[in-house]
């Protein structure tokens, strides 16, 4: 049986450590953050939109390749930019390195065959840590993001950007560049207290959420339901 105390409390641990290191790092300039190894920017809806527009299956949903992975990595590594092609290249090639299995040896003689296997098993090791590593990292970027709505709402006449600045530019004042730019560890968080201001405003009660324990509430709900249903 689950120690649901200990997990509830974990994960608050957890969740309030994710939001404090959000503000930890001088925020014009974020400190990088880390997939298996892998040094990444913390996501800005810039990166959402750019990663959105590649199709990547980490945003849009799909299964991934290894190809998905290193687009995804590049997007966010710090010395990604549009222009940086020798960078890209060799970010690649580190890539293809570590976690791209090769094809199999012309000749499949013995020796080379089980080299080839010895390589291709510590590849694949690495691109699962990696995969872990990307779910952990969108998990926490977007610890505290707004839930979706029903179809009907999710029909738009803007952008997602397009309201997400807008949204920072009435409440804040900040520029495009500016919203475009900032964590959306920071962001969201800051997007609680809009929403709990305008709900009192609008003489409305305030809706709060925490990802991470409440999951764990409801898991511990659901299996006491289950139990009182046996």
């Amino acid at each position: 049986m689950p120690n649901w105390t200990a997990e509830y409390d974990a994960a608050v641990e957890r969740q309030n450590l994710i939001r404090d290191l959000a503000f930890a790092g001088d925020s014009e300039r974020p400190i990088p953050e880390s997939i298996a190894g892998f040094d990444v920017m913390p996501l800005t809806m810039r990166h959402f939109v750019n990663l959105r527009l590649i199709g990547s299956p980490f945003i849009c949903g799909g299964k991934p390749t290894p190809n998905d992975a290193i687009a995804f990595l590049w997007q966010l590594n710090p010395e990604y930019s549009i222009a940086n092609r020798q960078g890209k290249e060799l970010f690649r090639r580190r890539c293809e390195r570590e976690f791209v299995v090769q094809k199999e040896p012309w000749l499949h003689l013995p020796v080379l065959m089980q080299s080839w296997a010895k390589r291709a098993v510590g590849r694949l090791q690495r691109y699962a840590d990696v995969l872990i590593g990307i779910g952990q990292y969108l998990e926490e970027a977007l610890i505290d993001a707004p839930g979706g709505g029903s179809a009907e709402s999710r029909v738009s006449f803007y952008s997602d950007a397009a309201g997400y600045c807008d949204r920072f530019s009435a409440e804040y004042g900040w520029s495009v560049e500016r919203s475009m730019t900032v964590p959306f560890k920071i962001a969201f968080q800051l997007s609680k207290p809009i929403d709990a201001r305008r709900r009192i405003e609008a003489k409305q009660q305030p809706m709060f959420f925490n990802k991470l324990s409440d999951a764990v509430t409801a898991r511990m709900l659901e299996e006491d339901n289950q139990r009182m249903r046996n």
